[in-house]
């Protein structure tokens, strides 16, 4: 089972690591120090279970678990928190979090916690399992008893089995009665026996007799599936299914080679003994650079060209539908995240999740044309609308509050709800520009404050700390000290030296 943990606290990160060690035998587990970077970690492994706290730069918490349920909703979450944000993670709950645990956490509560989770994800897990080989039994058994075929004879004998999927998995359906059994023994010999088994209006199995030793490589394929597709775009997955091999077994098998070997936009026609070779196109991304360019400067008008441009380069490729999902699934979230950093987010995640299922529908690549243009469409829509200031121009903005509103109990997040922004992307571009977060930029300006007030003769430390905007006089004289190196008696003394 893979396990990710992000946690931005160096300690606390690490105190994860040791508590959890004891899982390594068992698990994968994966460790980040923000959400940004476990959720780009997802290219390369995807988690049955995320732990994440609730605050963290870049990414927070509650945004993590948004997109990661929504590219995997069955991935399990638990939320790292403290009290003083309770509400915040009752937020969590709603987006699907699954439980939560307090900070500090305690060993106990966490072993506790983790252990049901994982019991949970493998029930599931089974239970799933379950469901799509029940799924596929019915097809199967109700395919071959509207054939009146004996299931336990089928099972028994050795054929050649040739999975066929017209078009996409949810593009429009064919007539299946149109394929002629016939014709397809008359391409192999009306000698063999043949079976063929629908299984939706758009899959179908083919089963024909082998002869004793008779190998994979002797059979008229090419021509079977030329014959095939007279009726729509076909894909084709073959292998031998030898004796006592259950059908279900070889059918699931030969579902998940043709989901991995599937082309996009052309014909597919792969066996058991084809390589799934995937093309080099990382240079495509130096054409999704100049869109992003394009998107982020708002020159709108030249995106289509661009958009044009890369559609070339995509049809110049024999993709694998997988390869080409992935490609743009990416592409995506990389024109999301610098769009970002220049608006405010775009396209809803929901959203987004929605308009990648249509790419189950498309066959051609002149659809896959149109539904690029409509996704770049939808994120310039969003651009164009929003006439709020990029997170980068409004620092100074923010510096200014900050030294007109310290007297009062600011937040960040007030800020960046009240403009629109990202927390994330704001806070990063403030500790760019000033060195310092919002925090330490507020207490900087604070102390700076409060020793102008002792300086202009307000000697009573209690009136200081309210009038900067500390209500706890003893936590006033720490951070006093920790800024200045002195207490504030201590520094009423040296104004009263110099003096």
């Amino acid at each position: 089972m893979n396990i990710f943990i992000a946690e931005d606290e160096y300690w606390a990160l690490e105190e994860l690591k040791a508590l959890l060690k004891k899982y390594e035998d068992e698990h994968n587990l994966y460790y980040f120090p923000n959400g940004e970077e476990a959720f780009q970690y997802f290219k390369n492994v995807t988690p049955d279970l995320l732990i994440t706290d609730i605050t963290m730069p870049l990414m927070d918490g509650l945004q993590l678990i948004k997109k990661t349920k929504a590219v995997n909703p069955s991935v399990e979450c638990i939320l790292l928190t403290v009290h003083d944000t309770f509400s915040y993670a009752q937020r969590g709950i709603q987006l699907g979090v699954a439980d939560y645990l307090l900070k500090p956490v305690k060993k106990e509560e966490l072993y506790k916690t983790v252990d049901r989770m994982i019991t949970e994800i493998r029930k599931k897990k089974r239970e799933e399992k379950d469901r799509q080989h029940w799924s596929i039994n019915k097809m199967l058994i109700d395919s071959i008893q509207q054939k009146n075929y004996d299931i336990q004879e089928l099972d028994s004998q050795r054929f050649l089995f040739m999975y066929t999927l017209f078009g996409n998995w949810l593009a429009p359906i064919i007539d299946m009665e149109k394929i002629e059994v016939q014709t397809i023994k008359e391409i192999v010999g009306d000698d063999r026996a043949c079976w063929s088994l629908p299984i939706s209006g758009r899959q179908k199995v083919l089963l024909i007799e082998l002869k004793p030793k008779e190998k994979l490589e002797s059979f008229p394929l090419q021509e079977i599936h030329r014959y095939h597709q007279q009726f729509g775009q076909a894909h084709t997955f073959t292998l031998v299914k030898n004796e006592n091999i259950p059908l279900n077994e070889i059918f699931q098998n030969a579902t998940l080679q043709l989901e991995k070997g599937k082309l996009f936009g052309r014909p597919t026609a792969v066996t058991e003994l084809t390589p799934i070779i995937e093309p080099e196109i990382s240079h495509l991304w130096d054409k999704v650079r100049v869109i992003e360019h394009k998107l982020v400067n708002r020159e709108f008008a030249n995106v289509d060209e661009q958009i044009g441009e890369l559609y070339k380069q995509l049809i110049a490729y024999p993709l694998t539908q997988r390869q080409l999902f992935r490609f743009l699934m990416d592409m995506y979230y990389a024109l999301q995240y610098n769009l970002q950093q220049s608006t405010r987010p775009v396209m809803q995640l929901d959203e987004m999740d929605d308009y990648f299922d249509k790419l189950n529908r498309l066959v051609s690549y002149e659809e896959l044309e149109d539904w690029l243009h409509g996704l770049v469409y939808k994120l310039t829509e969003t651009t164009q609308s929003d006439q709020q200031v990029a997170p980068k121009h409004l620092i100074p903005k923010v510096k200014q509050w900050i030294e007109e509103s310290y007297q009062q109990s600011i937040t960040f997040q007030q800020f960046a709800d009240e403009h629109h922004v990202s927390l994330s992307y704001l806070s990063r571009e403030f500790k760019e520009q000033t060195g310092l977060t919002f925090s330490e930029y507020l207490v900087k300006v604070r102390i700076n404050q409060a020793k102008a007030f002792f300086q202009e003769g307000v000697d009573r430390t209690v009136v200081v700390a309210e009038l900067v905007g500390y209500h706890d006089v003893k936590h006033f004289r720490n951070v006093f000290k920790k800024m200045t190196g002195l207490t504030p008696t201590e520094y009423k003394e040296s104004i009263k030296e110099e003096g």
